[in-house]
């Protein structure tokens, strides 16, 4: 979502930006991410989880629903990062002083406006981030461990495999026909199908997102040092830019340009 000094979600629409509506009443759901299909969004929030939102009607932006999981007594737990993947969404939860366990929830969305929660999975003692969905396997950043990989060929979280020696991973996404790891040390690895370290190089700050765009090519949120794109194949860093405040997350147009969000 995009605000103006109004605090008004807009859209592009060419050149400029219109105001259509905004979902939902609350002012403070502290949206920590966001991923859209046909017809609807869904977010992630640091105070209401995750949320369901019809957009069929762009002009009345309506809230469907919300989900809570146990893992925080009932209430409300966080929701810190979600990666939408076909027919599966996958919910991500950090540890906080509200969210005491690590969780990972995995999604039905062949009825987008009605997520039907297939598994879930906790971990004392992890420190979960990001999490991408590849294929039937489910990767979830953990900066205690590396990277914690579940099978969802079934609909459930069967743990896989664990991928240590990596350092503090917070950031993963889809990669070829694996997966790209960044760390908040400022290193980035590429993982194979098979589950093994292909490549690695430092970038000297910690990774705050990491986005595919072609050919072994990936374009790297680095916060106050801008953005980076990479050939994690050669190991070369091909062109840096500034993005004038602290980039945190990318995705890319259907034309083909990169969009970065700075917080400023």
């Amino acid at each position: 979502m995009i605000r103006d000094e109004d605090d008004k979600v807009c859209v592009a629409e060419g050149d400029s930006l219109t105001y259509l509506s905004r979902s939902p009443t609350s002012t403070f759901w502290e949206t920590t991410d966001v991923a859209a299909a046909e017809g609807v969004v869904y977010t992630c929030t640091g105070v209401a989880s995750f949320g369901v939102h019809d957009t069929s009607k762009p002009k009345n932006l309506t809230f469907v629903e919300q989900f809570a999981w146990s893992p925080s007594n009932n209430a409300y737990p966080r929701c810190s990062h979600i990666d939408l993947d076909g027919d599966h969404i996958l919910v991500s939860a950090r540890v906080d002083e509200v969210q005491t366990t690590a969780f990972v929830a995995l999604l039905d969305v062949k009825n987008p406006l009605a997520p039907q929660p297939l598994d879930d999975f906790t971990s004392e003692g992890a420190l979960f981030e990001e999490a991408a969905l590849q294929g039937d396997r489910a990767f979830v950043a953990d900066a205690a461990l590396g990277l914690q990989v579940f099978d969802i060929g079934n609909d459930t979280l069967e743990k896989l495999a664990d991928i240590t020696g990596l350092g503090p991973v917070t950031r993963v996404a889809r990669y070829g026909d694996g997966v790209v790891a960044g760390t908040s040390a400022g290193r980035i690895h590429t993982i194979g199908a098979d589950l093994t370290v292909q490549s690695s190089m430092d970038v000297g700050v910690a990774v705050q997102a990491l986005l595919e765009v072609d050919d072994g090519r990936v374009v790297v949120a680095l916060g106050s040092d801008g953005l980076a794109l990479i050939d994690l194949d050669a190991g070369e860093v091909l062109a840096t830019e500034d993005t004038h405040g602290t980039a945190l997350r990318l995705d890319r147009l259907d034309t083909g340009e990169v969009v970065v969000a700075n917080w400023s």
